[in-house]
């Protein structure tokens, strides 16, 4: 669950976030991490639940969406048989050998889903691995390159998935891991609790 992806000029953080989250929890349940493909979830999840959004490297989507697909379809595919290309892609019925099955998902809060509180979010990455996360990608979140990310916009919406895979009280924040590659600290941010 610690390895950093990197989407290129797509918009497909959606995917990268609930596959990451499959993969983190995958491991915690089997003793085995797998490698899924993104590419999967990003050229065969075309709508969300609600057929109000496209999901698509030019419009981005939902991770939700991706976690709905993988538990309906149960066949996500391995990335060595799946490359990512970083396009949308042509979504195939595909069924191969060797793809991994999805049971469940939910959210960290249920009621309070879009802003759980810190325990809450804590308690889940201890029972269930990295958490996918919704964040707002400011020009200054951006331009990070190491140290605390403090900065809060006070905007209450998400324009990109993350995922959160620890945290350090003294410092006050989350340790996420993003997918743009090396970005940020080779790949990882801290960020102060409930910051963006």
């Amino acid at each position: 669950p610690l390895r950093v992806g990197y989407q290129a000029n797509c918009g497909s953080c959606w995917a990268w976030g609930a596959s990451a989250a499959y993969e983190a929890n995958y491991f915690l349940r089997n003793g085995y991490e797998p490698d899924v493909a993104e590419q999967h979830p990003l050229s065969c999840t075309s709508r969300d639940m609600w057929k109000w959004a496209t999901n698509s490297c030019e419009t981005g989507g939902m991770h939700t969406s991706a976690m709905d697909w993988m538990v309906q379809k149960d066949r996500l595919a391995a990335e060595k048989q799946l490359p990512y290309k970083g396009v949308t892609g042509k979504c195939k019925n595909w069924n191969p050998k060797g793809a991994y099955g999805a049971d469940a998902w939910d959210y960290v809060d249920p009621i309070n889903f879009l802003f759980p509180s810190v325990r809450k979010i804590k308690k889940a990455l201890c029972e269930h691995g990295v958490v996918a996360s919704g964040v707002y990608a400011t020009d200054s979140f951006k331009a990070y390159i190491g140290g605390v990310f403090t900065n809060d916009t006070g905007w209450k919406h998400s324009n990109h998935i993350v995922n959160i895979i620890g945290w350090d009280d003294k410092k006050g924040a989350w340790l996420i891991k993003n997918s743009w590659g090396a970005w940020g600290d080779n790949g990882f941010m801290w960020i102060k609790y409930g910051a963006n």
